[in-house]
């Protein structure tokens, strides 16, 4: 995972991995989380295909109506280029504070989502629906297979995975 790699396109392919590895993740139930089929390269078809998923379509069309579908995205500068398919799960999204627009206020729908963009939404919607998921505190040391984090007055000794990814919030 390179800043070279991550700047890149999100594949298809890579897009349903990630969206089912973050679905079971964030411990989603598997019934009733069906999407329909589209694009999943695309801004908007990966948020309307992942929140379908993550979500479910029926919970998303249950708590969005059209009117809350049309007064979420009047307010971005593109809103009306947002596919009918995507809009419901755009304005669900940015409802639940899980999506933001782009600083110009745009959500740009048909532009390529690029593969920091797929990791970071993911990674924020298993947090909302796990909280604990997420380890938070100052790294100490590392020693053989674990990460020592301190948290407060405690030290926790952490298991790592063979193949471990940490990351830093900054």
């Amino acid at each position: 995972l390179t800043a070279e790699c991550l700047s890149g396109p999100l594949t298809e392919e890579e897009a349903r991995r990630w969206i089912e590895t973050a679905r079971r993740l964030a411990k989603r139930p598997p019934e009733d989380l069906t999407a329909s089929p589209g694009d999943l390269t695309s801004r908007a078809g990966f948020l309307r295909h992942a929140a379908e998923r993550f979500f479910g379509a029926q919970v998303i069309s249950q708590r969005i109506s059209a009117n809350d579908s049309a007064y979420y995205l009047s307010n971005l500068k593109d809103g009306d280029r947002v596919p009918g398919s995507a809009r419901s799960a755009l304005a669900f999204l940015m409802q639940k504070g899980l999506w933001r627009p782009y600083p110009d206020n745009s959500a740009r729908p048909a532009a390529s989502i690029k593969r920091s963009d797929g990791l970071s939404l993911l990674g924020r919607w298993i947090e909302s629906a796990q909280e604990e998921i997420l380890k938070a505190g100052v790294f100490h040391e590392l020693s053989g297979k674990n990460a020592s984090i301190r948290r407060g007055n405690r030290t926790e000794e952490i298991p790592l995975a063979e193949d471990v990814r940490l990351f830093r919030r900054g």
